[in-house]
């Protein structure tokens, strides 16, 4: 790990440093807090060389980082943004505690840039699955993302949709119906069912919206929202997903003209009646 030369490693951190907007002459530590602080801005670009974790990991078993609380989390939410899973070990095994509200802004970067294998060693330094209280569930993260490795990783933690529907609301925002099936498949009431499908109703998520209409959401409530709204494509949608189901009485209910339904759908009709 720490078999690099001095002169490679000020080399990598002078390009860095270049790059993060530092021009004039500094020392290896100096560089480095300037290339942290512009992390974010350097990943978008790739800017990061395939060996930078190397030299992270070389300078803090040299002791060339003096490591307070907020340089330890900046190190930490880089690791888990560019997948620096050894250096997050590296960091986590200290002393230090890492907050509620530390750890689940972490288990975000992670998920929001793919790095699933970077969860298991978060979870072990005492991450919650569920995250920090006062925040957005981690499991939203992963669904907002469409990470379904995450999501499930995280169901098979511990992690569960909460109450509210928020989990599922989100899946069904960002059309993420695999993931919409995962949550399904915990329970929903029929309260989340529903704000679920008034939300890809809202976001025009066709293949959310049957799959939700399939799970049990208010037939009745969607039909009203969309007439309401004069939202023709979400009408034929529903209507449709109603003739699969053979759930008539529901569009009867609503005062819809049979006869005038059919002719909306007739392929549904007639690969019903096959």
């Amino acid at each position: 790990m720490d078999n690099m030369d001095d002169a490679h490693i000020n080399a990598t951190l002078h390009s860095l440093y270049w790059r993060a907007g530092g021009r004039r002459t500094a020392g290896a530590a100096t560089m480095l807090r300037r290339i942290v602080d512009d992390g974010s801005n350097l990943h978008r670009q790739r800017a990061f060389p395939a060996h930078f974790e190397e030299i992270l990991l070389a300078l803090l078993a040299r002791e060339c980082i003096a490591l307070d609380a907020e340089y330890r989390q900046d190190l930490l939410e880089l690791a888990c943004e560019t997948g620096y899973t050894r250096l997050a070990s590296r960091l986590l095994t200290s002393d230090a505690a890492l907050t509620a509200e530390n750890g689940a802004l972490c288990m975000a970067i992670a998920i929001q840039h793919a790095h699933v294998a970077l969860l298991p060693t978060l979870l072990d330094a005492g991450v919650s699955v569920h995250g920090d209280d006062s925040a957005t569930p981690v499991l939203s993260h992963a669904i907002a993302a469409g990470n379904s490795a995450a999501v499930e990783f995280l169901i098979a933690s511990g992690a569960r949709p909460d109450q509210q529907g928020h989990a599922l609301a989100m899946a069904a925002i960002h059309n993420h119906t695999q993931v919409l099936r995962l949550c399904l498949a915990q329970g929903a009431s029929q309260e989340a069912l529903d704000d679920a499908f008034a939300m890809a109703l809202a976001a025009q998520q066709p293949e959310a919206m049957a799959t939700l209409l399939e799970a049990g959401a208010s037939a009745e409530a969607a039909l009203q929202q969309a007439q309401q709204g004069g939202d023709k494509e979400a009408l034929g949608l529903i209507r449709a997903t109603l003739f699969a189901q053979g759930r008539y009485d529901q569009l009867v209910s609503q005062g819809e003209m049979k006869a005038a339904a059919l002719a909306l759908q007739p392929a549904v009709i007639l690969n019903k009646s096959a």
